[in-house]
């Protein structure tokens, strides 16, 4: 049996028969179709229109409403950097809001969000070709023994592939209505007629296309997405100066290196996101966290996510596909252990620049509790204090022994791995990536 050939298992519960159980399987897919754009631009992380949260919203309101009053202007105040200050007659202070701050998108930002794009496109094509595969069989199934409910079953499952794939292709739809033109504009033989091109042939015949054209819209992302986003104010969560060097002094008073982009020209080449192929238990892979995370899906049983993980080299999209999996490894360090000295002995080059570090403490600033960084981003304030890290630096140290190691014992020239498995090639993904692409202006 080949790899996209599946059998169709049909699970029956007691008294309920063949046309009782089409017709739950047909409410599952009215129950998604009902649920529309709002689940499947979920896959997009897309901010809400308003980016505060209820509580916050309804403090601004009240902001607002007390300044609007006689004398509000004495107790609602605007403090620098547009923070809301609200006082107590006594004039003591209250209490502060601070406003987000609206970025305008980047350029390499929205090419990562179309990336992104073209990638669901990718997994949702071949998805598409396997439930199409699954129905053939049906159908085969069908003509041998005249069973018509794998069938419906099948079918219905193409159709829910197909719904997605139509949401990742144009998410956001919409109407515009254009006015009907006036003939002279557009019969230039006609220059003196100034009615609509489209108009009532008689009072009681009117023509669908005399108030004007509706146009249908559709685009790959919401204007919330494509254009801006709303931030914190660095004030609420001041970005570190980082020196010429890329080094910052713990309140330890030793140097760190902050290991979080990159696309650092410093630091980038430290952190596990850093693009470095090599190969860990038989699987090529594109970077650290690639393999991390594919040994977290392996013990979670997420064999699926874990091959899915194998077709991208963007560490945004492993992000998106491992976000909603819970629970880390068992035993994180000795998996960043293992998994960054085979990165090192298979890469002399980030091996001899993690050498030249010096003494430096690497700091990895990772947000997610127990996954081998600090537990915070790099844009917290509390960054350079150890004692409020809620979780333990472990790639930093990691990183630290191999480096020790690495000058005590010099280079360990890593023999041909033997390769079972490998992640997607540059190559590969950009031959996908245009035919993702030519497979959606089809449709």
């Amino acid at each position: 049996m080949s790899g996209l050939e599946k059998k169709v298992v049909v699970v029956r519960q007691e008294g309920q028969s063949a046309r009782e159980e089409i017709e739950q399987h047909q409410e599952e897919i009215q129950r998604g179709r009902e649920q529309g754009q709002e689940d499947l631009l979920m896959a997009f992380d897309i901010p809400s229109a308003n980016p505060y949260d209820q509580k916050t919203a309804e403090a601004i309101r009240k902001f607002y409403r007390i300044r609007s009053r006689k004398n509000g202007l004495d107790l609602a105040k605007i403090g620098e950097d547009g923070v809301l200050q609200l006082y107590k007659k006594d004039g003591n202070l209250e209490s502060t809001i601070v406003l987000k701050k609206y970025r305008p998108i980047k350029d390499d930002e929205r090419k990562e969000m179309e990336d992104d794009r073209i990638q669901k496109l990718i997994d949702l094509d071949r998805e598409f070709e396997e439930k199409k595969v699954i129905l053939r069989q049906a159908i085969e199934a069908y003509k041998e023994t005249g069973a018509v409910n794998p069938v419906l079953i099948a079918n219905a499952e193409v159709e829910k592939v197909e719904l997605k794939r139509v949401a990742v292709r144009s998410p956001i739809r919409s109407t515009r209505q254009i006015p009907a033109p006036v003939a002279n504009q557009v019969l230039f033989d006609q220059p003196y007629e100034t009615r609509k091109l489209f108009a009532a042939k008689s009072l009681f015949d009117k023509d669908m296309l005399r108030d004007g054209i509706i146009q249908l819209e559709r685009r790959n992302f919401p204007n919330s997405l494509f254009y801006g986003r709303y931030e914190d104010v660095p004030g609420a969560g001041s970005v570190l100066e980082t020196k010429k060097d890329g080094r910052l002094r713990l309140t330890t008073g030793a140097f760190a290196r902050i290991l979080a982009d990159p696309d650092d020209p410093v630091n980038g080449l430290f952190t596990p996101l850093h693009t470095a192929e090599f190969v860990y238990k038989g699987t090529q892979y594109s970077s650290a966290f690639q393999a991390y995370e594919a040994e977290r899906m392996a013990e979670q049983g997420q064999e699926q996510i874990r091959k899915a993980l194998l077709r991208t080299r963007s560490y945004r999209t492993i992000r998106a596909l491992t976000k909603k999996i819970m629970g880390q490894v068992k035993d994180s360090r000795t998996t960043w252990t293992s998994i960054l000295t085979e990165l090192y002995k298979q890469n002399p080059v980030e091996a001899a620049a993690l050498a030249a570090t010096g003494q430096d403490v690497f700091v990895y600033a990772d947000p997610v509790l127990g996954a081998g960084g600090i537990g915070m981003d790099p844009t917290n304030k509390s960054l350079l204090d150890p004692t409020k890290w809620p979780s333990k630096n472990v790639v930093g140290e990691v990183l630290a022994t191999i480096r020790a190691t690495y000058r005590e014992q010099g280079a360990a020239v890593a023999p041909p791995p033997l390769v079972k498995e490998a992640v997607i090639s540059v190559e590969e993904q950009a031959a996908a990536k245009k035919g993702a692409i030519i497979n959606a202006r089809r449709h």
